[in-house]
């Protein structure tokens, strides 16, 4: 005991570099780009024009798919409705390969409907924060609204559509499209949507799936993720799950909702399918087995329960001069260490159960308590209102656990507003 415990305190220890008050790095000089009436036309013409660490504010309207190849952070400005949608054939996807790391907070990646015309969302290098964004794909073109593909994401508040209307989980194409699809690469989600989309009359193949992890790191906090349903005509082809991993891959999933399409008179799909021999593993979720005939089972494949570490739901965007909630939700009376760093960076470590998301050379103590006799811990930070801080960022991320392996939320937190 004298030793585990050793290792233990060690851990902690090993998280934050120093102890310190919120928001109080120094903080990078940025230049501010505008897109829309008075500025770039386009945001491509402002990435373009833009160097590591610039703030690109998007003011409302159309705008065309873009290359992000920097490190910049990418915001509709207060307000601001800010659609990002394909005008030529071919030119429809946006790709995000920052060096390091890159954020995007409230942008919309729509499908205009178009059989000649897809669009799709692919994250293919570095590390991306998502907040407040919503993606489509074109489900005739059988994509995933959001692919990640060798790269890390962390996504709040976000949805993302296996299709190309706006009508959850709906299609006009042939092949069911996947809300999201991580291929070799990590992704850190809370308060988010998934959805796949269905299959129509005329066509063959299986509905979309809500979430993929191929050889994927994946964790899931308060996420909702929905398989999408077969035609109710031709009922002949499965519909897609709530989650499918492909190969062994390491999955998460704490207080979320699983569940696979309607099936109609097939046999039901099941909310979670594991192709791989590692475990899902679950805390106070729900898995919701598919309608059909007969109904689908709630999983196939391993699962396993274990002591997550989840967050409360609905966590806001943090913004300047307002009070910021932060909950925590685990098991009963364990103690827990709260740590915040101003950048994210995905890495491992043989202390913790899953991902360390904070920025190691920048993290810091926030808080530290015990959670109640339901598992639940919040505390509130009030955000300075200085406007230096405006578009820097912050993230806190939780670590949880009475013994070694500490168990370790996803990361929130964003740009301030």
């Amino acid at each position: 005991m004298p030793a585990a415990a050793g290792r233990y305190h060690a851990a902690m220890l090993r998280l934050p570099r120093s102890a310190c008050l919120w928001f109080t790095l120094p903080l990078t000089a940025q230049t501010v780009l505008t897109v829309g009436p008075g500025g770039y036309a386009q945001i491509q013409t402002a990435i373009n024009a833009a160097s590591n660490g610039d703030v690109i504010v998007v003011q409302g309207g159309s705008y065309a798919p873009f290359v992000l190849a920097k490190d910049l952070t990418l915001v509709a400005a207060p307000g601001a409705l800010v659609e990002v949608r394909q005008s030529t054939p071919g030119l429809g996807t946006t790709d995000l390969h920052p060096p390091t790391l890159a954020h995007l907070r409230g942008l919309r990646f729509r499908n205009t409907v178009s059989f000649f015309l897809s669009i799709q969302t692919r994250v293919t290098g570095g590390t991306v924060h998502l907040a407040d964004c919503v993606f489509e794909s074109f489900a005739a073109q059988g994509q995933a609204a959001l692919a990640i593909d060798h790269a890390a994401v962390v996504m709040q508040r976000c949805a993302a559509f296996g299709a190309g209307v706006t009508a959850v989980g709906a299609s006009i194409g042939s092949l069911g499209g996947d809300g999201v699809h991580v291929t070799s690469g990590s992704l850190a989600a809370s308060d988010c949507w998934f959805f796949g989309s269905n299959l129509t009359l005329e066509v063959s193949g299986t509905g979309g799936h809500g979430v993929v992890a191929d050889a994927a790191f994946v964790q899931l906090a308060n996420c909702r993720a929905f398989g999408g349903a077969n035609s109710a005509l031709v009922s002949s082809y499965p519909a897609g799950n709530g989650v499918r991993v492909l190969s062994d891959s390491d999955v998460f999933l704490a207080d979320c909702w699983v569940a696979s399409g309607n099936a109609h008179s097939y046999a039901g799909a099941a909310a979670l399918v594991n192709l791989g021999t590692v475990p899902v593993q679950l805390a106070r979720t729900t898995l919701s087995p598919g309608p059909g005939t007969p109904p689908g089972p709630g999983s196939l494949g391993p699962v396993a329960n274990a002591p997550l570490c989840g967050l409360a739901p609905g966590t806001p965007p943090p913004q300047l001069g307002a009070p910021w909630p932060v909950g925590v939700r685990t098991t009963p009376t364990t103690p827990v260490l709260l740590c915040w760093s101003p950048r994210l960076a995905v890495s491992s470590d043989p202390l913790l159960a899953e991902r360390l998301w904070l920025a190691p050379a920048t993290t810091s103590i926030a808080a530290f308590g015990l959670t109640d006799a339901t598992g639940a811990l919040d505390w509130t930070f009030v955000v300075p209102a200085s406007t230096s801080l405006l578009y820097s960022s912050a993230f806190v991320q939780a670590f949880a656990a009475s013994s070694l392996p500490l168990r370790a939320s996803v990361a929130i937190g964003g740009v301030l507003q």
